[in-house]
C-alpha cells in the first residue's frame, strides 16, 4: 500500500500546491464536519503547508518509506 501512495504522490508532484490551495478553501467545511481539525493528527493546515513547501511531497514520501522499512525490520522482512 505504501508503494501505491509513494506513487501517486510522485505523479501527483506538479499538482501538490494546488492541492495546498483547495484544502485552504475547503478549511472552514472540513472542521465544521470535524474532518481534520487542530486536534486532530492530520491537521488540514498542516497538510496544506505540507503541499505548498518545495520539498514536501519529497519529504513525504521519504517519510511513507522509512517508516515501511521500519515495520518490516520489526515484522522480520528484508
Amino acid at each position: 500500500m505504501i508503494v501505491l501512495a509513494s506513487l501517486a504522490l510522485q505523479v501527483g508532484r506538479p499538482l501538490s500546491w494546488i492541492g495546498g490551495q483547495i484544502l485552504w478553501m475547503l478549511q472552514p467545511f472540513a472542521e465544521g464536519f470535524g474532518i481534520g481539525s487542530r486536534k486532530s493528527p492530520l491537521s488540514v493546515p498542516g497538510l496544506a503547508h505540507l503541499l505548498e513547501s518545495d520539498g514536501g511531497v519529497d519529504s513525504l514520501v521519504e517519510r511513507l518509506e522509512a517508516g515501511s522499512n521500519k515495520a518490516g525490520a520489526r515484522e522480520g522482512w528484508k
